[in-house]
């Protein structure tokens, strides 16, 4: 949808700039040219459920319209969140505008990374419009950075650092648990760090999240989905639902097919391996 948005309600935030730097030149040139009559292309920007306008396209044209002191702008409008913009933003300037520099290209895949560290390298550099060498490149560039992390402690550093990103975008336990793959009790604890627990320890809030228990664990959800969800610990969900004898089907479901698949597993393997033992004698009079 294209309409006219007015300046003040849009958004320009650092986290969706892939540029490194905005270039004055460029902003110059542009109010120049609009103060002459000429008519650019319509920003696009993303409206997510709590009004924000987040711009995702068009920083340059965004400011010179700023520097003539021009009340609205045209602005393609699509909803979503400030990620989604982000997304939208590392692909915008592959085929118009100004392009990305090589500089401009390493910024915009770091900030890929951050906020999707599990991506893989050649989705991310065919957004960005630049070679699987360069995502590389930045992803050894990061990891050398945090000295002293290795191994699990720094993937673990890299999830919480989404989680904090992801947290602070406003988006749901539940939802970040699923694209990160991430646990809720990791979730939890991002959150009470950031001072932005969703957990309500009124009276009225503990019944309410204790019936959003019963709703959820009868709506076949896990534990683990459960925790996600409320923004509690997966052992203090489970330790609840024991308590008041609460049944929860997705664990049964979940945990009966793992069990079965371990079977199926190994009882394969040990068919393959299967050997007679100890071998039979050979008889003297048998020929040779």
């Amino acid at each position: 949808m294209t309409t006219d948005l007015p300046l003040a309600a849009v958004q320009m935030h650092e986290r969706t700039q892939v540029r490194i730097m905005i270039r004055d030149r460029v902003v110059a040139e542009y109010a120049a040219q609009m103060a002459a009559g000429a008519v650019f292309p319509p920003i696009t920007v993303f409206l997510d459920e709590a009004g924000t306008y987040y711009l995702a396209d068009g920083f340059h044209r965004f400011l010179a319209a700023q520097r003539n002191e021009q009340f609205t702008i045209a602005a393609d409008v699509h909803q979503g969140t400030r990620l989604d913009a982000l997304w939208f933003a590392l692909g915008a300037n592959r085929t118009h505008g100004q392009r990305l520099s090589k500089q401009d290209k390493s910024h915009a895949v770091k900030l890929a990374l951050e906020a999707w560290p599990e991506r893989m390298q050649r989705d991310i550099a065919a957004q960005v419009g630049c070679s699987t060498s360069l995502v590389s490149k930045v992803v050894m560039d990061s990891v050398n950075a945090i000295s002293g992390l290795r191994g699990r402690a720094l993937v673990a550093h890299l999830k919480r650092e989404a989680i904090r990103e992801r947290v602070l975008a406003g988006e749901q336990s539940i939802t970040i648990a699923k694209d990160l793959h991430a646990h809720a009790d990791m979730i939890a604890e991002v959150r009470r760090e950031l001072g932005v627990s969703t957990t309500d320890y009124s009276r009225a809030g503990t019944q309410a999240r204790r019936d959003r228990m019963r709703q959820l664990a009868a709506e076949g959800h896990t534990s683990r989905q459960i925790a996600a969800e409320l923004g509690l610990t997966e052992h203090r969900v489970r330790a609840y639902l024991r308590k008041q004898r609460i049944a929860v089907p997705g664990d049964v479901v979940t945990h009966g097919t793992r069990h079965l698949e371990f079977h199926a597993h190994h009882g394969a393997h040990r068919g393959r391996t299967r050997r007679i033992w100890p071998p039979a004698r050979i008889s003297s009079t048998s020929p040779r």
